[in-house]
């Protein structure tokens, strides 16, 4: 079998990649709106208007990216991450054809004499150095068995990742 990563990039775009000091003038920016909101409700309530049927949904609509940017802030100070994309928490920068950009790390396991995929997985893991024998688990999952021989590039880390198989069993 060959084992091979490929970086899939992740839906949110790049503008919403943010660090700690960005997500606090988000912040900042967010909790003034949604107080100006509120004002304009409390005013046009008071002064008998019609109410504007927008505001309250914009208001709504504050109110939900305020709790997305509270937990985007929560996990970015929860762990050693830098950056975080405030849409796609879950995504991760990654090195993609040379440049950084937020995706997944999506695996496959190709059955050499057949040509088919055993096994794959999607994760937001940086790079392939730890994947190897999590990968080569989850064909013996699938199968039932481990293939004769694993091909793999480099990025695997090779020699930890190979002593790690050999404990394993695998070898």
């Amino acid at each position: 079998g060959a084992v091979d990563g490929s970086k899939i990039r992740a839906l949110s775009s790049n503008k919403w990649l943010m660090n700690e000091k960005d997500i606090e003038k988000l912040l900042k920016k967010v909790d003034e709106s949604i107080s100006d909101l509120e004002k304009d409700i409390e005013r046009s309530q008071r002064e008998d208007l019609d109410c504007d049927t927008r505001l309250p949904k914009e208001l709504e609509d504050r109110e939900k990216l305020r709790e997305k940017i509270k937990r985007a802030q929560k996990e970015i100070r929860g762990n050693e991450r830098k950056k975080i994309n405030i849409n796609e928490q879950e995504a991760r920068v990654m090195l993609t054809d040379r440049k950084k950009d937020t995706g997944y790390n999506a695996q496959a396991v190709v059955d050499s004499k057949h040509r088919i995929i055993i096994a794959e997985d999607v994760l937001n893991e940086e790079n392939d150095f730890h994947l190897l024998v999590p990968m080569i688990n989850k064909v013996k999952e699938i199968t039932g068995t481990v293939p004769d021989k694993i091909v793999a590039d480099t990025g695997y880390g090779i020699g930890e990742q190979l002593s790690e198989a050999e404990n394993s069993g695998y070898a």
